[in-house]
């Protein structure tokens, strides 16, 4: 297995710790624990899933078929996703968070799940590791985003942020 696996895994868990210590000893509005939610979702998901490549191959599955377990496991993660973030926007939780963002988001996630799609069906590349990597670093670049948004937005309403 590729060693990026393991960089992307560590990448992962760092950004997610880092950031919910950060969102922990800041006071929060409701959209920051909102959009904090999600973007350590969006942290630790693709670190899990870069993690079953090995797991799979322990497990006896071979060649081609790990990128397509990999990349359905991926996919069965991002409609999870979706859906609660749906029932979140729908409940209005999203508290009025920047509209550009949500756009990204989706936009970045219909990219994800487009990467994945391919990945499983084989078409129009045979399943690959690149398409995991890449999925999995755009998600990760979308929680780093979210990240940067919530500090400067918190370093902006509180002179008192450590």
């Amino acid at each position: 297995m590729p060693d990026v696996f393991q960089t992307l895994a560590e990448f992962s868990i760092g950004l997610a710790g880092f950031a919910a210590i950060v969102v922990a000893i800041s006071r929060r509005r409701q959209s920051h624990i909102y959009l904090s939610r999600i973007m350590i979702t969006n942290a630790l998901v693709p670190g899990m899933l870069v993690l079953l490549p090995p797991v799979a191959a322990e497990i006896g599955i071979e060649g081609t078929m790990i990128w397509r377990v990999t990349s359905g496991a991926t996919l069965v993660a991002i409609v999870i996703m979706s859906g609660i973030v749906m029932s979140r926007v729908a409940a209005g939780e999203s508290h009025g968070l920047n509209r550009p963002l949500h756009v990204g988001s989706w936009i970045v996630g219909y990219c994800v799940f487009g990467l994945n799609v391919s990945n499983v069906i084989g078409i129009p590349w045979e399943p690959n590791a690149g398409l995991v990597v890449l999925s999995a670093w755009l998600i990760l670049v979308l929680a780093a985003i979210q990240f940067v948004f919530i500090l400067f937005t918190l370093g902006s309403e509180e002179s008192d942020l450590v």
